[in-house]
């Protein structure tokens, strides 16, 4: 069944270039796969060197989209921090775990399996799901995660690529437009001087 469920994501991913969209779905079959209530995915803003929600499902998941991290705070932190993936169980007791954040948003964590984004190598995010319903996370629950996160990563990109591409051509049409518009503009300014012209007016060829 979870071999269904990759081929169902993958096929996800390929069907549309709407990144929000594609980044909504994963966390919700994420979600239904994994049997959790809450589930983020978190980017690296290269700027500030933070991490960002991007998108967060759950009850809180609004809420939580007001917060960032640094790099290697928390165990979100941490795993982008490092490029290793964590399971951590009694997250409460954990010291990683930044608690203020659950505190503030009265959703309490007990467990949470956190994996890498990575591209060509560099880790651009992560994604975190929390509370698993059916018990602890499981090293099988962290393969999966982990090839998700992998096709996230490959459509992020083909996101990029494409956002890019349509910037290229937004600006290409634009131009077009405004040698149209010259063109068009030339063309009435001789047109209007030919008719005003009192004497004749003879076009030869090369041949004369």
């Amino acid at each position: 069944s979870r071999m269904d469920a990759i081929t169902g994501i993958g096929a996800l991913i390929v069907s549309t270039t709407d990144r929000s969209l594609l980044l909504e779905e994963v966390v919700h079959w994420v979600e239904r796969e994994l049997d959790v209530p809450a589930v983020s995915i978190l980017l690296l803003d290269e700027r500030r060197r933070k991490l960002v929600f991007e998108v967060a499902s759950g009850e809180k998941g609004q809420e939580v989209q007001a917060f960032t991290l640094e790099l290697g705070e928390g165990v979100a932190g941490t795993v982008a921090a490092t490029g290793q993936a964590l399971i951590v169980d009694r997250a409460a007791r954990d010291p990683r775990h930044q608690k203020y954040i659950s505190d503030a948003l009265d959703f309490p964590v007990d467990t949470i399996l956190c994996v890498p984004i990575a591209l060509h190598g560099e880790v651009i995010g992560v994604i975190e799901a929390l509370n698993k319903r059916s018990g602890s996370f499981t090293p099988q629950d962290t393969d999966l995660l982990t090839v998700i996160a992998q096709q996230a990563a490959l459509f992020l990109e083909t996101a990029r690529l494409y956002s890019d591409l349509q910037r290229r051509v937004d600006e290409a049409t634009a131009g077009l437009r405004l040698a149209n518009r010259d063109i068009s503009s030339q063309k009435a300014r001789l047109e209007t001087l030919l008719a005003e012209l009192e004497s004749g007016v003879i076009y030869t060829d090369n041949h004369d």
